[in-house]
């Protein structure tokens, strides 16, 4: 992935036709990718790749890559020329680790509503919605938006990387953000094109999931993140939940949660490394709901092969329960806040980020973590496996998953 051979490619259908999107030169793939290259005697880059990175602490800790040059569709820095009228890109997250959080800037100044999300990982969402501030993208995400530049005739406008509580377009090197710029638009002088107009409704197949929509007798899976344990890389744990009867507390790979009603769910490492057993075997077309709790001090883009799943929620919770030395919960994980969803993780997808996006900031009841859980159902019959998608993370925090047909599901996975 890191030598480039990473790409999307595009699945269209007459429901998306009928809309009269912007199409030919007009619709234009974005990929993002951050990259390092080795220099010279005299300092000039001499193109060959480098993949370096750090190990911190006194328990020599990988960081997850994060490289000074971001590329475009393989391109350091590029520009694009583009008419002042609508535009559509598709946008994918192919960097090893880096999370971009992807805002647009004309004369140094964000530029409010400029992203217009129409589509997710898996297509249209029902009408387009505006995006208020920032797209936060991480390896793998995809988002489909539709961008108008007829009100920047003869200027150019930047599309940033950015953090939080850092100045748009500002460089912030604590962070690894050494350059802020992913790409420029520049804008023709010429007379804005009318020919399209924003459509208030995309697709009306597509529906946002309740609760209700769920069938009854739909599973339940929690998986866990947790930080650097004896390998000295982050770990994804598969739950149970048990009854704590009997339990002394911290105990290891046994984590307590308490939600927003005072329930406290306690929970049981059942599965760690890829191939401890216990394959997570699930029927096609089923629904299930998948909790994953980040416990960890940064965010994991978690992605499931073999499937769709819409977000149901996004919550914040006090994590300093958590006994790092033990492995396990003194106290229990306790619910904080129910976060907002943001434009691109309200439609179908596969990956999902798990964790604040940009910096972590300790909020006054402690170190933050999030619980989002979603609802996933099983389109296809196969064996994949469900992981991290930092790829520094990924042969570390990874395990099998098969889908069966549902009349084999007594057989188990056997992966």
């Amino acid at each position: 992935m890191y030598a480039g051979l990473a790409g999307l490619f595009v699945s269209r259908n007459a429901e998306e036709r009928a809309l009269g999107l912007p199409k030919g030169a007009h619709d234009v793939p974005l990929i993002l990718g951050d990259r390092n290259f080795v220099t010279d005697a005299a300092g000039a880059l001499t193109g060959r790749l480098l993949h370096k990175v750090e190990m911190v602490g006194a328990q020599r800790l990988m960081r997850p890559h994060a490289a000074p040059y971001t590329l475009v569709n393989g391109v350091i820095w590029p520009y694009l020329e583009v008419d002042p009228r609508w535009y559509r890109f598709r946008i994918v997250n192919t960097a090893n680790s880096r999370i971009y959080r992807l805002m647009l800037l004309a004369d140094g100044v964000p530029v409010p509503g400029a992203f217009q999300v129409i589509g997710t990982d898996h297509g249209l969402i029902d009408r387009p919605v505006a995006v208020d501030g920032a797209i936060n993208l991480s390896p793998g995400e995809r988002v489909d938006v539709l961008v108008d530049f007829s009100a920047f005739r003869g200027r150019a406008v930047k599309l940033v990387n950015t953090l939080q509580g850092v100045t748009p377009g500002t460089p912030d090197r604590r962070n690894d953000l050494l350059e802020p710029d992913v790409m420029q638009f520049r804008v023709a002088d010429r007379k804005p094109s009318k020919r399209f107009a924003l459509p208030e409704v995309l697709s009306p197949t597509f529906k946002r999931l309740t609760h209700d929509d769920l069938p009854h007798d739909r599973g339940h899976r929690w998986i866990v993140t947790v930080g650097p344990g004896t390998g000295n890389m982050p770990e994804l744990w598969e739950m149970e939940e048990i009854d704590p009867a009997g339990l002394a507390f911290p105990a290891a790979g046994v984590v307590q949660v308490r939600d927003a009603a005072g329930t406290v769910t306690t929970l049981r490492r059942t599965s760690m490394a890829y191939d401890d057993g216990n394959t997570i075997t699930t029927a096609h077309g089923g629904t299930e709901i998948w909790k994953y709790l980040n416990l960890t001090a940064a965010p994991h883009p978690m992605h499931i092969h073999l499937a769709h799943f819409q977000v149901m929620s996004r919550e914040s919770y006090d994590i300093t329960g958590f006994d790092r030395i033990a492995r396990g919960s003194a106290r229990p994980i306790a619910f904080r806040a129910a976060s907002a969803l943001e434009p691109h993780e309200l439609g179908e997808k596969d990956v999902i980020r798990v964790g604040t996006a940009g910096q972590i900031v300790p909020g006054p009841n402690g170190t933050p973590g999030e619980l989002v859980t979603v609802a996933v159902r099983f389109p296809v019959v196969g064996r994949g496996v469900h992981h991290c998608h930092m790829l520094e993370h990924e042969q570390h925090m990874m395990r099998p998953l098969v889908v069966t047909p549902a009349a084999h599901l007594h057989g188990g996975g056997h992966h």
